[in-house]
């Protein structure tokens, strides 16, 4: 099956990373089993879920809820969805109140569902990839690496700075609004020494503000933006086009399936 991926550059454009060779469906880091639109339903409650998976359906729409504990992948196939995102603690932006590695997630998720699972959080390379089939997933969702890839429309100031992180410069934060992992700068600061003084959640709301997240990841302003990025962004150093990023991960999945295959024969 050959396809293409496609990397959000700009709200007006889409680019197209070219993917002409034979690759399994497994392979594909953009299209999992069944779907065709998708549309993410983000973290909402079980009844939500199902009143917005209903009206979905009805227009054609192939439904994919993200979840952060078994629990809710039950709640989710009740509702009716097509598809399930598992993402552990290891995610960049907002996560579950669980706390749960995506190492624990996947198994725990893929114990109690049947539906096309696909693996979030801490995935940026073949090898993550790799594991999380392992585990059970039919696809993973990467989002942290194609973050600072040379596409994105995220400042080239935030891009700099996560690919100068070390291990322990994320942090999940905000616990009382919503958690967030957020890379230690200004505003991670300012919300960790709200949180030590026993801050109330309307008084983070209110230090929280609109438009954090622009101000930091689009804006390129380091010091007063929110900065979200995942943990796994520690892992690298150069930035790359979204092509070169697939064809990395793409190599290392079939290099690493080889070699477990040999291990596994002797």
């Amino acid at each position: 099956m050959s396809f293409s991926c496609f990397a959000h550059v700009r709200q007006d454009r889409l680019v197209p990373i070219d993917c002409a060779e034979e690759v399994h469906i497994e392979l594909c880091l953009c299209l999992i089993k069944r779907c065709n639109d998708t549309v993410e339903q983000l973290k909402q409650n079980g009844s939500s879920v199902l009143l917005r998976c209903i009206h979905s359906k009805s227009h054609g729409i192939t439904v994919v809820h993200v979840v952060s504990s078994s629990k809710f992948a039950r709640k989710c196939e009740e509702a009716g969805v097509d598809a399930i995102v598992a993402e552990g603690f290891e995610a960049g932006g907002h996560n579950g109140r669980e706390e749960t590695t995506t190492l624990c997630l996947i198994p725990a998720v893929r114990r109690v569902t049947s539906l096309p699972l696909i693996a979030a959080g801490g995935i940026a390379t073949g090898a993550g990839m790799l594991a999380a089939m392992t585990l059970g997933a039919e696809g993973a969702q990467i989002g942290t690496r194609f973050a600072f890839a040379a596409e994105s429309s995220a400042h080239e100031n935030f891009k700099n700075r996560c690919l100068s992180l070390e291990e322990g410069d994320t942090m999940l934060m905000l616990k009382k609004v919503s958690p967030t992992r957020l890379v230690k700068g200004g505003f991670f600061r300012e919300v960790e020494e709200a949180e030590n003084r026993g801050a109330t959640a309307e008084e983070l709301k209110t230090l929280l503000g609109k438009g954090r997240a622009k101000k930091g990841m689009f804006e390129g302003d380091l010091d007063n933006g929110e900065l979200e990025i995942g943990q796994v962004a520690s892992l690298f150093r150069e930035q790359q086009t979204a092509a070169e990023i697939v064809h990395d991960i793409v190599t290392e999945y079939r290099n690493l399936l080889n070699e477990s295959k040999e291990k596994l024969s002797i």
